[in-house]
Order: C-alpha cells, then structure tokens, then sequence
C-alpha cells in the first residue's frame, strides 16, 4: 500500500505541473513571452513523494516580484528588455520623433525601442517587477494539489 501511495503522490506531482500551465494560460498578465518560464516547471521524485519547481533562472522573479530597491538598471537589462520591445512589436518599422529642436526625424527601430526600454525601466525602479508582489503562479495551481492528491492515491490503491 506504501508504494502505491507512493506512486500516486508522484503522479499528482506530474498533474499539478499540467495545470500550472493551465493557471498560467488563464493569467490576465500572462508571464509568457519566449516559454522559458511556462517550459521550466519539472515534477521530480523524491524517496518521500515529488517535489514540484521551476528552474528557470527568472522564475524566482515571477512568482515573487521585485521590490523597487532591489530592482537595478544597467545594459544588461536595458538590452534584455528593447528586445522585449522589438519582439512585441512596440515600435513602427519606420519610427520617428522630434531631435531638441522640435523638428521630425527618423529614428531607429532599436533606438526607438532602447528608449521604450529605458521608460519601462524606470517604471520596474518604481513600482518593482510584478509590482514587488509576483503573480504567485505556483500558489494558485497549489490550491489544486490536495483533490489531485486524493483522486491519484485512490486511483494507485483500487489497482492492487
């Protein structure tokens, strides 16, 4: 009956993985762009049960946020984030704007964005990532784990 328990505790591990993808797709602020957040939740044995985790090396960031004072601006973030910008089509193939003396010129797409990336910087210095709180994704899906829990352990002993 111990390894049946057993197999059924891992088996509602690999069900609470399934349905963090579920509670993410459902998030108004959905925290998915390239999926290496969405992709890094594993279900790993352990002698006593499963442990469920995220090894993306953000994700830490998006279950708790950021506070504001920890949240640093430098070319590594400024870079990551006119990325961000490019890929969510934030900024006009032919972008333009106004130099210092009020007249319009053309600028570049990745200038453009850099400056996108320097406002939405300043924001996360401000108000934090995720508002300093997180989405608390894992807290959410958790909430399921106790019925996966019953209707997997069932499911194990009625095959004996």
């Amino acid at each position: 009956m111990h390894d049946a328990a057993l197999r059924g505790v891992r088996s509602a591990g690999q069900r609470l993985v399934a349905h963090v993808q579920e509670v993410i797709d459902q998030e108004p602020r959905k925290p998915v762009d390239k999926g290496i957040y969405r992709g890094a939740w594993r279900s790993r044995k352990d002698p006593n049960g499963s442990i469920v985790y995220n090894d993306s090396p953000h994700g830490g960031i998006v279950e708790d946020g950021a506070r504001p004072e920890n949240v640093k601006i430098g070319r590594k973030m400024i870079d990551a984030l006119t990325d961000w910008v490019l890929r969510h089509g934030m900024v006009a193939k032919n972008a333009g704007g106004r130099d210092s003396g009020g007249r319009f010129t053309k600028v570049g797409r990745t200038a453009a964005a850099r400056s996108i990336a320097f406002a939405i910087a300043q924001s996360m210095k401000v108000k934090g990532i995720f508002g300093g709180t997180g989405l608390k994704i894992f807290q959410k899906a958790n909430r399921a784990t106790p019925r996966f829990l019953e209707e997997e352990i069932q499911r194990e002993l009625r095959r004996l």
